[in-house]
């Protein structure tokens, strides 16, 4: 949200390029009272991570991954060397496909992640949550919505969405099951994953389009007909 940025993402300028953003910017809410979901925020707990571990981020993180298979193809998103099976993204003008511009993850840092091929993804998904990567006390904070000190449960405060917060994913509940979630946008890409732990089965869908509200859809759909299949 904040003036210029959007004028950059094509430019792979360097990650301290963030903090220079909104250093300048009063904080929306003192910390602790409320919730939004922020990019910054994650920005900000790859520099704890750092300070933490005494490694760079990524390193810190590709280390946990790896102990599930070495050689999984996992690379950081701003990463630029060429991937031969990378696709081009695409966004509809006029109902016609037309070429996403090139947008870059360098400076977003820790907010950019990952990018993997989807069955790498759900390898790296099923170790997860199997507890092959995170102890059981920290795979808890994913999986539990989380408790403001005055006992209330974090949540959207959009009543369209009603979803709780975890550590990290968004929390659903539809037919008296938990469904974990996340989903993500941006120039030229969408990709959508959901989780149902009580049936222990996921489903994640990425497309080279931009509309994310249609995959989310779609993953909706394929969980249905899974649920139906058990």
């Amino acid at each position: 949200d904040t003036p210029g940025y959007w004028k950059e993402v094509q430019d792979d300028v360097p990650r301290d390029r963030i903090p220079q953003y909104v250093q300048a910017y009063p904080l929306e809410f003192e910390p602790g009272t409320r919730w939004a979901y922020s990019n910054t925020g994650f920005y900000l707990l790859g520099l704890v991570t750092e300070a933490l571990s005494g490694s760079g981020y990524f390193d810190f993180v590709r280390g946990l991954i790896e102990g599930c298979r070495p050689g999984l193809r996992i690379s950081p998103t701003g990463d630029t060397r060429p991937i031969s099976t990378m696709v081009t993204g695409y966004h509809l003008a006029h109902g016609m496909p037309v070429e996403a511009g090139y947008y870059s993850n360098r400076g977003t840092f820790s907010a950019g992640g990952f990018s993997a091929c989807l069955p790498d993804f759900m390898e790296f998904e099923n170790a997860l949550f199997s507890g092959r990567i995170l102890n059981r006390s920290s795979l808890a904070l994913i999986t539990r919505s989380y408790e403001m000190p005055d006992g209330e449960i974090l949540r959207s405060s959009d009543p369209d969405f009603g979803f709780e917060m975890t550590h990290g994913l968004f929390k659903f509940h539809k037919n008296g099951m938990a469904i974990l979630a996340h989903r993500g946008e941006t120039m030229g890409f969408s990709s959508c994953y959901k989780r149902i732990p009580e049936k222990d089965i996921a489903v994640i869908i990425a497309v080279n389009t931009t509309d994310v509200s249609a995959v989310d859809r779609l993953v909706d759909d394929v969980l249905e007909a899974a649920l139906d299949g058990l």
